[in-house]
């Protein structure tokens, strides 16, 4: 009986021949998926990495784009500045004007009040 444990039959050998051309089948399969998995992965952080790449050259022009404008828009507001400068003394005798004709207007209110009260004393007189 010791002699049939040490034995081993063409069928076993013939079965874990099988198991192991099975097991190396299975282990190649799994191999290839496993690489189609991870090749699949690498291409989709290749395509984000490509997407926000592009995103970043848009957003970097955009970016010098405003710069320019807003540049500009520095310079005009300063023209602007500049020529409110220039302009102050007119403001300043305009202001000047209006108070004079607010001074002129109310003399003539004075005046016209004076020059009524005047007819009426005369067309009193006169009567």
């Amino acid at each position: 009986m010791a002699e049939d444990q040490n034995f081993t039959s063409i069928e076993d050998v013939t079965s874990r021949t099988d198991t192991r051309n099975e097991m190396r089948t299975k282990s190649q399969k799994m191999f290839e998926d496993v690489s189609k998995y991870v090749q699949g992965e690498l291409e989709t952080n290749a395509s984000e990495y490509e997407l926000l790449t592009k995103m970043n050259n848009g957003t970097t022009n955009k970016y010098k784009q405003l710069t320019v404008k807003c540049v500009e828009m520095t310079k005009q507001t300063q023209e602007l500045d500049d020529k409110y400068e220039e302009l102050m003394p007119y403001f300043a005798m305009i202001d000047q004007l209006d108070s004079n004709l607010g001074q002129l207007e109310h003399a003539v209110m004075k005046l016209d009040s004076a020059s009524k009260q005047l007819e009426n004393k005369f067309k009193s007189l006169t009567k």
